[in-house]
C-alpha cells in the first residue's frame, strides 16, 4: 500500500516570523530544492502540490494531463492567436496571479497586518473600502510583473488615486482590482482579482505622462481587447476572453500551468439562481422588489422558483452565474465601472450574456472618472431582459454627487481631456450631453467645458440630419440651457462664444437677442462679451 508521504516546499511557504518581504514583490524565486521525507523509491512518484504534495502515480498524473491545453498554448499556436506581445503580457500577468494565489492561502497572511499595519493606503479612499494590506501586497504583485513584462505603459488600479506610468514604450493598458474581496479572507471566503487589457491609445503621445495615464485609462469598455478575472478558492481558476468566446484555466499545482478546462463557456440563457444582498430589500426601489419577488415565487417569465445564493465576493458569485446562469447584481452605485463593471461585462457578453447599469449596457457607457461608480447587473439574456422590463431596478444612482463633488472634474484640464477624446471620436456615448452640462453647471467659466459642449452637439446635429424639427428643438434647448448659464455668470466667455455658435446654426430672432442682451447690460454695463455680441447681432440684423 502506497503510503501518504508530506512534501514540503520550504520555497512556496511564508516563513511565520518576518513579512516584510512580502512588500518587495521582485522576489519569490522559483523553488531551488525540496526538504522532506522522501524514499528514493517513492521520489519519482511525487507530484507537489503548491509546495504540499502527496503521493501519485506519476503514470496516473500524466494520463490526467494528456490532451489539455495550457494557457500558453492557447494564446500562441492554440484557438486565440493572439500577438507575440499580448503572450508576454499574459505570462506575467498569470505568474502575478500565482503569487496572489499562494499569498490568500498562506496560514500567515494574518500577520500582515501587524506588520504592515492599517493606517496606510490611499488617502482619497475610508471606511469599508480602505486598502487592506493584502490589498496592497497584491497590488504591487500585480505592479512588479507588468513592470518586468515590458509590454505595458499604464496600470490603474482599484488601490491607486492615480493612474501609473510604467515605461514610454509599452503598447497596453492594463486596469485591475488586484484583490476583490479581501474583506472576506479571514473566514476563507473565496476572493479574486480582476483585469482588463486595452490597447494604448499613442496618438495621446503629445500630451504630458499625467494626462496620457489618465486619457488611456479612461476608454470605454468597447474597446477592451482582452479581460479576465482570477478566481481563488479550492481552485485557483483563470476566466479570460480575448474578444472571441470566455474560456477558463484552472491551475495545476503539480506543474504550475493554467490548463484549459472550460472552453467556449456558454451562460445558460436563462438560470434559475440570483445573487444580491437581500438584507437591503426595503431600501431596494419597487421595481426591483416586484422581481425578486416574482421569481421566488415562480411567477416570472419562467415558471419556476428562483434560488437566492451570495456569497458577497464579486468574482465568486459572477463565476457560478457564468457557469449556472442567472443573474448577479449589486443596485446601488457601490461597483467600479473602470476596474470591475467594465471587465466582467466584456466577459459576460462573450459568453452569450449582458452587462448592464439597469438602464444601459455598460460597454457603451463612457467613464468620466477613474473610480466612477454605478449598479451593476450581469447575468444570462433572459433573466437580464426580464429584469430590466422592471424599469426602476436601481437602488440610487448619485452620479452628481460621486463623480462632481470631488472637485476633480472642474479643472480646465480634466474638462480639456474630455475634448481630446471627442476629437479621436472616442466619445461616441449618449450622455456626453449630460455630463458637459453637468461641468457646466458647476462652473460655467471652464471654456474647455464649453468646447466638450460643443462637440457634444455637433454629434447630436450630425445624428440629425434629416429631421428639421428635431434639429430646430435641439437648438431652442441649447439656447435655453446657455441663458442659464449666463443668468449664474454673464461674464463666461464660454457661454457667449457657445451662444454665438449655436444661432450661427440657425438664428431665430434678432428682437429676442436684443432684448437679452439688453437684459445683462443693464447687470453689468461693462461687459464687453455682452456689446461685443450685441454688435454681430446688429450685423445680422443689417443684412437681413
Amino acid at each position: 500500500m502506497q503510503s501518504s508521504t508530506l512534501l514540503f516546499n520550504t520555497n512556496l511557504n511564508f516563513p511565520p516570523r518576518r513579512l516584510k518581504f512580502l512588500l518587495k514583490p521582485a522576489i519569490f524565486p522559483p523553488p531551488t530544492n525540496r526538504v522532506g521525507l522522501i524514499s528514493s523509491r517513492s521520489r519519482s512518484r511525487m507530484a507537489s502540490f503548491a509546495g504540499l504534495g502527496v503521493a501519485v502515480d506519476s503514470e496516473v498524473a500524466t494520463s490526467r494531463t494528456v490532451g489539455f491545453q495550457t494557457l500558453t498554448d492557447f494564446m500562441g499556436k492554440g484557438r486565440a492567436n493572439v500577438g507575440d506581445d499580448l503572450i508576454v503580457l499574459l505570462t506575467h500577468l498569470q505568474y502575478a496571479c500565482k503569487r496572489i494565489s499562494a499569498l490568500v492561502a498562506s496560514p500567515f497572511n494574518s500577520e500582515l497586518g501587524k506588520e504592515m499595519g492599517h493606517g496606510g493606503g490611499v488617502d482619497s479612499f475610508a471606511g469599508r473600502d480602505a486598502p487592506k494590506p493584502l490589498d496592497l501586497v497584491s497590488n504591487d504583485i500585480i505592479l512588479s510583473c507588468l513592470r518586468s513584462s515590458g509590454k505595458v505603459s499604464v496600470m490603474a488600479s482599484e488601490e491607486d488615486a492615480a493612474p501609473v506610468w510604467i515605461t514610454d514604450d509599452g503598447p497596453f493598458v492594463v486596469v485591475t482590482d488586484p484583490l476583490d474581496g479581501s474583506r472576506n479572507i479571514d473566514v476563507s471566503i473565496p476572493t479574486g482579482t480582476i483585469f482588463g487589457i486595452y490597447n494604448r491609445l499613442w496618438e495621446l503621445g503629445h500630451l504630458p505622462t499625467e494626462e496620457q495615464a489618465l486619457l488611456n485609462s479612461l476608454q470605454s469598455g468597447s474597446r477592451l481587447i482582452a479581460s479576465g478575472y482570477v478566481l481563488y478558492s479550492s481552485a485557483t481558476i483563470l476566466c479570460l476572453t480575448f474578444g472571441s468566446g470566455t474560456h477558463a484555466f484552472t491551475l495545476d499545482h503539480s506543474t504550475g500551468d493554467f490548463v484549459l478546462t472550460h472552453p467556449s463557456i456558454k451562460i445558460p440563457r436563462r438560470g434559475q439562481i440570483y445573487s444580491v444582498n437581500d438584507a437591503r430589500y426595503f431600501d431596494w426601489p419597487d421595481g426591483l422588489r416586484r422581481y425578486i419577488d416574482t421569481v421566488r415565487q415562480g411567477k416570472g417569465q419562467f415558471p419556476k422558483k428562483y434560488s437566492a445564493r451570495y456569497v458577497c465576493s464579486l468574482v465568486a458569485d459572477f463565476h457560478r452565474t457564468l457557469i449556472y446562469g442567472g443573474v448577479v447584481m449589486n443596485p446601488r452605485d457601490h461597483l467600479r465601472l473602470v476596474y470591475e463593471a467594465n471587465p466582467l461585462s466584456f466577459l459576460v457578453e462573450q459568453a452569450g450574456g449582458r452587462g448592464s447599469d439597469g438602464k444601459n449596457r455598460i460597454l457603451s457607457l463612457q467613464p468620466v472618472a477613474l473610480h466612477q461608480r454605478l449598479p451593476l447587473f450581469l447575468g444570462s439574456l433572459e433573466d437580464m431582459e426580464e429584469l430590466e422590463s422592471y424599469g426602476n431596478i436601481q437602488q440610487k444612482l448619485t452620479e452628481s454627487k460621486s463623480l462632481f463633488a470631488s472637485g476633480q472634474l472642474l479643472r480646465s484640464s480634466l474638462a480639456r481631456h474630455y475634448v481630446v477624446l471627442s476629437h479621436l471620436t472616442l466619445v461616441q456615448h449618449s450622455n456626453a450631453m449630460t455630463i458637459s452640462w453637468k461641468l457646466l453647471e458647476m462652473n460655467p467659466e471652464v471654456y474647455s467645458a464649453w468646447n466638450y459642449r460643443k462637440l457634444a452637439v455637433e454629434n447630436n446635429l450630425r445624428s440629425l440630419s434629416d429631421d428639421p424639427d428635431s434639429i430646430k428643438a435641439l437648438l431652442d434647448r441649447e439656447l435655453t440651457l446657455v441663458e442659464r448659464a449666463l443668468r449664474r455668470n454673464c461674464k463666461s466667455y464660454g457661454a457667449w462664444h457657445h451662444r454665438k455658435r449655436v444661432l450661427s446654426k440657425g438664428f431665430s430672432s434678432t428682437d429676442l437677442e436684443f432684448r437679452l442682451l439688453d437684459q445683462f447690460l443693464k447687470v453689468d454695463s461693462r461687459n464687453f462679451q455682452g456689446w461685443n455680441r450685441r454688435r454681430f447681432v446688429a450685423g445680422l440684423e443689417n443684412q437681413s
